[in-house]
């Protein structure tokens, strides 16, 4: 250990600054200052050798040689004095500069034995976790050893309805990043520079650094093995039925469909893997209502309107036609909200979709056409929605009048567009069947005996000129007691003579 006094250093630094500054004026007394700085005592008396005047008083005259010696001397002696003050200056500098390097060489080497003991050991820094598991002061083979214990690749199980499904890990490709996420906790503090690693070094005294291992698998082939496993238990929803024998209505019950969500499960497999849930994953699977339920049929439960017409004059085409489209249109649910559409139903009305060539009512006249007869169908249906009702959207009279319905209360129909449309008002379904009964078609709207309503069709006729008939076709709701409550317009137009 080298020891200086910092005050002497001082001293003398400031002595030989200021001596410098005097050498550069040229004091006189710059001799007496050497001397006194350095403990030197002066044994001659004060001479000036310019003068040969001693302090004493007595006075004595110098030779020339005597004079040259005195100044030969006093320059002898301050150049002697400055080389011993450059040989101190060095020795200072020596002194300051072997600090100095001391110093920086303890640095260097307390630097050196602090990365070989802390950050170049080959093992994880203190206070550094993975999944919650202290891997500080291990090795990279170490840490990966510990945690391969604790993630364990297992096969993938699934719980549904007290059932337990398996999917193969290694079908799958699952696995954990173990050794990239040890190799992280590694490099915490070896990554980056130095003053980085010894920054991140620090902060693990004050604070615990959590790396968290994730799970890799190929999602394709999970998405394939849980369609594997979804066939197991989907299941197809079955709808129930309604049906009417001998007046009474039946209804069947409806069973629920199942369908496991294919997304969703993707979800709780990477949810169960990350937690390291060893518990089975609850499949998560849908329920799939069927489209009419028990509980909904079953409010069908009463007649909400029919009508019937007679067709005993038509030849069998035109028969033929008026029944294929009422088992177009028979047995239909209608939800509520939903519109009925007769041309839809029914399709195109020509020999492709099996109608045969039949008198229909074409500009007032009766003539040949395919589909012949259909319009009755469509009148009886229209008559029944009305007394049921049903919000009539579009319904237009033919040209002529008919004899199967009365004035103002027929639909007709055609492939070119004209259609026979109305909506289920009410917050229940109903069903709609057509019977045909010997030369007759009749068509009945079951209901909710909640919704059904007393219900009348009226028409008003004026003849105009030309022998045409304007009509206005009215459904009247009577209470009870059979009172007119309300009258609503549903149709009208004109019939040519």
């Amino acid at each position: 250990m080298i020891c200086i006094s910092i005050k002497t250093i001082k001293e003398r630094g400031d002595f030989i600054v200021n001596w410098d500054r005097e050498k550069a004026t040229g004091s006189k007394n710059i001799d007496n200052k050497i001397k006194n700085s350095f403990g030197v005592k002066r044994n001659t008396p004060n001479v000036n050798p310019t003068r040969g005047k001693a302090q004493n008083g007595k006075k004595r005259e110098l030779s020339d040689k005597e004079l040259i010696e005195r100044r030969m001397e006093i320059r002898r002696k301050k150049n002697l004095e400055i080389k011993r003050i450059k040989e101190r200056r060095r020795k200072i500098f020596k002194i300051i500069m072997t600090v100095i390097i001391t110093i920086v060489m303890s640095i260097v080497l307390a630097a050196g034995i602090f990365n070989i003991m802390y950050l170049d050991n080959d093992k994880i820094a203190k206070n550094m976790y993975i999944n919650d598991i202290d891997v500080s002061g291990m090795e990279i083979d170490e840490a990966k050893e510990a945690l391969s214990k604790e993630f364990k690749l297992k096969d993938l199980v699934f719980s549904y309805d007290g059932k337990k499904y398996t999917i193969d890990s290694e079908k799958v490709d699952l696995s954990y990043d173990i050794e990239d996420v040890v190799k992280e906790a590694y490099d915490y503090t070896r990554g980056g520079s130095y003053l980085e690693n010894l920054t991140n070094y620090l902060k693990l005294k004050e604070k615990r650094v959590d790396k968290t291992i994730t799970v890799e698998y190929n999602n394709e082939k999970m998405v394939k093995e849980l369609g594997l496993l979804s066939e197991k238990i989907n299941k197809e929803p079955k709808s129930a039925e309604i049906s009417v024998d001998g007046g009474h209505i039946k209804v069947t019950k409806s069973v629920d469909g199942k369908k496991v969500n294919i997304d969703e499960n993707l979800k709780l497999v990477k949810n169960s893997i990350d937690k390291s849930d060893k518990t089975p994953i609850k499949l998560s699977v849908e329920t799939i209502k069927p489209e009419y339920t028990t509980e909904e049929l079953s409010k069908i439960d009463t007649k909400l309107g029919e009508y019937k017409t007679e067709f005993a004059s038509s030849n069998d085409k035109r028969i033929h036609n008026i029944k294929k489209a009422a088992e177009a249109t028979d047995k239909i649910i209608l939800e509520s909200g939903e519109q009925f559409s007769y041309n839809n139903l029914t399709g195109k009305t020509n020999a492709e979709n099996g109608y045969q060539d039949a008198k229909v009512m074409i500009n007032g006249e009766l003539v040949e056409s395919p589909g012949g007869g259909v319009c009755q169908t469509s009148s009886t249906i229209f008559n029944a929605a009305v007394l049921a009702g049903m919000k009539i959207d579009v319904v237009k009279n033919h040209s002529a009048s008919l004899k199967y319905v009365p004035i103002g209360r027929d639909a007709t129909v055609t492939d070119s567009g004209q259609d026979f449309k109305f909506t289920n008002a009410y917050e229940n379904a109903v069903y709609i069947r057509n019977y045909i009964e010997g030369k007759s078609i009749k068509t009945v709207i079951y209901g909710s005996k909640n919704d059904k309503k007393n219900i009348e069709i009226t028409a008003d006729i004026e003849k105009i000129e030309n022998g045409e008939i304007k009509f206005d076709t009215y459904r009247i709701y009577k209470d009870s007691s059979g009172k007119e409550i309300d009258r609503e317009r549903i149709s009208g137009g004109k019939y040519r003579k």
